[in-house]
């Protein structure tokens, strides 16, 4: 687990470096002093896992490295650390985006046990820091946020819910960036929370109905589960007792922007960007896929590759960007011939692969024989040119002995090229 502690004092940090090394995890440590050390690494490196962070540094606070990785690392857990005992602070680091708070004076085992939870991804807060100052009662941390909401909740960016966790779910907290991305005004606030109206992510409403689970963090949700809008959002939730009451606390964070390069990004890696396909990578990873649920559920499916005649004499002809649409024009009529559920690939040059999910040997090689008749027809004629492109195709069906995908495009690559070999622009099939 790649890991970061940024601390300026060197005995603790080899000591947390101890304390991990004693868990089963195994982690990859980098230590800096400073916050723009940590914020530089943190730049630098998307995929770190973990950090554990002191809240004063020598050249600024921890609060403000946990909130900028909030906006770039999705999937970090973060313990914020501090020299003091400090219940405000504990709040928010929590609004911050930290998974929990903890004094750095705490003995070695109840650091140890910090670490164990903040690893999982769950939320720690001392259990000392978790009774409110002002009230002998068994009050978590939140039970005095209206204390300091003024200070942390009230204007934080992010938005904040409280509701009390019982048959009704009473609403008793909601700040203004709730107030906001909810659609409602604290003065118009409903006195039951209408859960089933806001959330529809079934893992989160699940948590809330089990008593065992205090915390609950999920990185990525869509939003139209929870708040009806087209966003992305991180979504953090601990079990309180709010003022008496058992209660749940919701973090949002809105990271449509974040999420929406992300996938961009993911798909530009899988996607061959001539003809928008999927590209060789892209393909392997969802094939497999389908491949597992196959042999899982006893499901047919079958794997044509497929090829297209005398490629190089048209792009030598009429010129290679002639030779690109043509490309283009084969991936639009795959495009329009296969189900949404079935995978179409370019693997290279004039080569595509395609997957026919839960699809019988018969009924795959009616659909291939239709769609080699459809491109002989169609691309007879390409932009006014005699373009005569044909296609040669091999297909297979995936058999109990088969565990992943090579082997049958090994053996759909055999089938095409007996297809070359006995003529071509036609469909050569193994059943």
């Amino acid at each position: 687990m790649k890991t970061l502690i940024v601390d300026d004092h060197e005995m603790f940090r080899m000591g947390l470096c101890a304390l991990l090394g004693q868990m089963p995890q195994g982690f990859d440590i980098h230590e800096e002093g400073t916050l723009h050390g940590g914020l530089d690494y943190v730049a630098a490196h998307t995929d770190i896992e973990l950090i554990l962070v002191d809240f004063n540094l020598p050249d600024g606070n921890g609060l403000q490295l946990v909130k900028k990785l909030k906006e770039t690392h999705l999937h970090c857990n973060v313990l914020l650390m501090s020299g003091h005992e400090n219940q405000d602070l504990a709040v928010e680091a929590l609004v911050a985006g930290a998974n929990g708070f903890l004094p750095k004076s705490y003995a070695s085992s109840e650091v140890k046990s910090a670490l164990s939870k903040i690893v999982l991804g769950e939320f720690f807060v001392p259990e000392k820091l978790q009774r409110s100052s002002q009230v002998d009662t068994s009050s978590m941390v939140a039970g005095s946020l209206l204390s300091v909401g003024a200070n942390v909740l009230d204007n934080a960016v992010d938005p904040v819910i409280i509701f009390e966790n019982g048959q009704q779910k009473k609403l008793k907290y909601i700040n203004a960036a709730a107030e906001s991305m909810l659609g409602l005004k604290k003065e118009n606030l409903p006195e039951l929370l209408d859960i089933d109206r806001y959330v529809d992510f079934q893992p989160l409403l699940d948590f809330i109905d089990d008593d065992t689970k205090t915390s609950f963090m999920e990185s990525a949700v869509h939003s139209r589960s929870l708040v009806k809008r087209n966003l992305w959002l991180s979504v953090s939730c601990s079990k309180i007792d709010f003022l008496g009451s058992p209660s749940v606390m919701i973090y949002l964070r809105d990271i449509t922007d974040l999420k929406e390069s992300e996938l961009a990004l993911e798909k530009a890696s899988n996607t061959d960007p001539l003809t928008n396909l999927l590209n060789r990578r892209g393909f392997y990873e969802r094939a497999n896929q389908e491949i597992d649920k196959a042999n899982k559920f006893n499901l047919p499916l079958a794997i044509a590759m497929c090829d297209l005649d005398y490629f190089k004499k048209l792009n030598d002809t009429y010129g290679h960007d002639f030779g690109d649409e043509v490309l283009k024009r084969f991936a639009l009529v795959c495009d329009e011939t296969f189900r949404d559920q079935d995978l179409v690939a370019r693997f290279g040059g004039e080569e595509f692969v395609i997957m026919l999910v839960n699809t019988l040997a018969s009924n795959a090689m009616n659909t291939l024989e239709r769609f080699r008749k459809t491109w002989m027809s169609i691309a007879d004629t390409l932009h006014n040119q005699q373009c005569q492109s044909t296609v040669s195709i091999g297909v297979t069906q995936l058999q109990p002995r088969d565990k992943n995908i090579d082997e049958l495009i090994k053996r759909a690559d055999k089938l095409l090229y007996i297809c070359k070999d006995t003529g071509r622009n036609n469909v050569s099939s193994d059943t």
